[in-house]
C-alpha cells in the first residue's frame, strides 16, 4: 500500500465527502453510456467504494465496512475488474487479521489471489497470508507465502509515482451529454483522491521482517529489512502520521506498518 497516500484532518468528513462523490458517480449510470463508458464509471465507483470501506473500518464502523466491501466486490464483478475484486478480498483479510481470525485471513487471501493472479494486489494478499501463518507459528507456510510475494513483487514494475485513485480512468469515457456529468469526470481525472491501493515494495520488507520474527527467525528478519532501512522507513512513516505542527494526521491505518501500528496491517 502507498505509505504516505492520504492525509485529512477528519476521517468522518472524508467518508462523507467520498459518499457524496460515490452518489454523483453512480448517477452517471442513469445516462446513455457506451459499454466503455459504463465500465469506466463502474471502475471509478468500485475504487471509491473500497476507500470508503477502509475509512469506515478505521472509524469503528465495522458492519458498515463489511457491507461496503461486499458492494465493492459486486461492482468489481459487474465491471469485470480483477484488481478491484482482489482488493475487496484483501479488505476481508485485513478485517479478519485485526480480529485474530487467522484461518479466515488465509481463506480471503487465497480467494483474492485466485481472482487476481499476477497483479500487484496479490503481493499484498500474500503478505496478509504470511502474517496469518506467522501468527499461527506455521513456519513453512509463512516462508512460502513471503517468498511467493517477493517473486511476484520483483516481477512487477516499481511504482515510482503512484497515481490518483482514478488514474486509469479512460479520458475518452468523458460524457458530454450533460454538463454536470462532464464536470464530474473532469474533476475525478484532474483532482483525484490519492490511491491507497498501491503496493509499497519497501513496506513489504517490513511485513517480511515482522513475520520472520514471529516465527523466531531473527536472521531472516535482519536480511529482509536491515536496521538502517528500518530507521529510514520508520522516519518516513512517522512524517506521514504528523503534519508540520506535530498534529496527528488521520488516514487509513492500513498504511501504517506493523511495528508502527501493531495489529492493523
Amino acid at each position: 500500500m502507498n505509505s504516505c497516500a492520504a492525509t485529512t484532518p477528519d476521517a468522518t468528513a472524508l467518508i462523507t465527502e467520498s459518499r457524496e462523490w460515490l452518489s454523483r458517480i453512480t448517477h452517471l449510470l442513469d445516462e446513455r453510456l457506451t459499454l466503455g463508458q459504463h465500465k469506466s464509471v463502474l471502475d471509478a465507483a468500485g475504487w471509491l467504494t473500497l476507500l470508503i470501506g477502509c475509512l469506515e473500518y478505521d472509524t469503528g464502523q465495522h458492519r458498515a465496512a463489511e457491507a461496503t466491501r461486499q458492494g465493492a466486490l459486486q461492482l468489481a464483478t459487474e465491471a469485470a475488474n480483477a484488481s478491484i475484486s482482489g482488493w475487496a478480498h484483501e479488505l476481508r483479510a485485513w478485517f479478519a487479521l485485526t480480529n485474530g481470525r487467522y484461518r479466515e485471513v488465509i481463506q480471503a487471501a487465497q480467494a483474492g489471489q485466485d481472482v487476481a493472479p499476477g497483479r500487484s494486489v496479490s503481493v499484498q494478499l500474500l503478505a496478509q497470508e504470511a502474517k496469518a501463518w506467522a501468527r499461527m507459528t506455521i513456519q513453512r507456510n509463512t516462508i512460502r507465502a513471503l517468498e511467493n510475494g517477493r517473486i511476484l513483487l520483483e516481477s512487477l514494475p516499481y511504482p515510482e509515482r503512484p497515481g490518483g485513485l482514478f488514474s486509469d480512468l479512460d479520458r475518452r469515457s468523458i460524457s458530454a451529454a450533460q454538463p454536470w456529468s462532464y464536470k464530474i469526470h473532469w474533476t475525478l481525472l484532474n483532482n483525484p483522491p490519492d490511491n491507497h491501493f498501491v503496493v509499497d515494495p519497501d513496506k513489504f520488507d517490513f511485513y517480511a521482517m515482522d513475520c520472520y520474527r514471529l516465527i523466531g527467525d531473527e536472521k531472516l528478519a535482519a536480511i529482509a529489512c536491515p536496521r538502517d532501512n528500518q530507521e529510514v522507513h520508520c522516519t518516513q512513516w512517522s512524517r506521514c502520521l504528523t503534519d508540520a505542527h506535530s498534529r496527528s494526521r488521520t488516514h487509513p491505518r492500513r498504511l501504517v506498518p506493523n511495528d508502527a501500528g501493531r495489529g492493523k496491517h
